[in-house]
């Protein structure tokens, strides 16, 4: 791993007596290590409103992932209720995060949640969104998709945190509180030892894709779908649907 990489540190504590897993983490050096990769393969920036959503999405995604004990590929496809953006947002199992802004349509309030363990069969859920704040989207999948109480909040800055139960926990223990008392009260469990720690997880942002990919992915069309793609040009300019990232393939490649 780059020594240059910028590593957000997350952790996972069993709070015991009311039995819930409670996760704390910065998302602040995913941002960062997002605008360096940006900065890298010369990707252009979304507006302000899309920089933000995007950066929410990677937070609230980095958290439920690492609730998890068993590391999983996360993939969120969100068309944002009343927008002309939609999001998307991978997790890899080792810690990589990635993701873009995508045009969408206004009407459109759905999301799609792609999961993986190592050498098993995807998982897709659909989930209806109740407003355009991606984190809100996290717990709304939890709530839907997973039938479970859930609580997730993140700061403007990043700091975030989630607290879910184990079968049997009580979430009333933080009921009432407000996302920013939220926060606060998981980083005081933490700060005072209050809860046990499970884990630390490093995420951080990058993306596995590059050119032997990118050619890989057009070879594998069928022949109708590689001509109507070519039309009569030699070189094709295709963006990475993960992260953004452009590349050309050239007709003799």
């Amino acid at each position: 791993m780059d020594k240059k990489m910028s590593l957000a540190h997350y952790y996972r504590y069993l709070w015991e007596k009311p039995g819930l897993i409670v996760v704390i983490g910065e998302a602040a050096e995913i941002y960062n290590g997002w605008m360096a990769y940006n900065a890298r393969y010369s990707i252009s920036e979304s507006d302000a409103d899309g920089t933000t959503l995007l950066g929410r999405l990677m937070a609230g995604a980095g958290l439920a992932a690492v609730s998890l004990a068993d590391r999983e590929s996360w993939g969120w496809s969100l068309a944002l209720p009343d927008s002309p953006l939609g999001l998307f947002c991978a997790v890899e199992p080792e810690g990589m995060v990635c993701g873009c802004v995508l045009e969408s349509e206004p009407e459109k309030h759905v999301g799609v949640v792609q999961r993986q363990k190592t050498k098993a069969p995807f998982t897709q859920s659909h989930i209806t969104l109740k407003d355009g704040d991606p984190v809100k989207a996290v717990e709304t999948y939890f709530e839907e998709a997973e039938q479970s109480l859930f609580r997730i909040a993140v700061s403007e800055s990043g700091r975030g945190a989630l607290v879910r139960p184990l079968p049997q926990g009580d979430l009333s223990v933080i009921d009432g509180l407000s996302d920013e008392e939220l926060i606060e009260r998981c980083y005081q469990l933490a700060d005072n030892e209050e809860a046990k720690l499970m884990e630390e997880v490093l995420l951080f942002y990058e993306c596995r894709c590059n050119d032997e990919k990118i050619l890989n992915m057009i070879t594998s069309l069928p022949d109708k779908d590689r001509h109507a793609l070519w039309k009569d040009t030699n070189t094709l300019d295709i963006s990475c649907p993960r992260c953004g990232r452009g590349f050309s393939v050239t007709r003799k490649q």
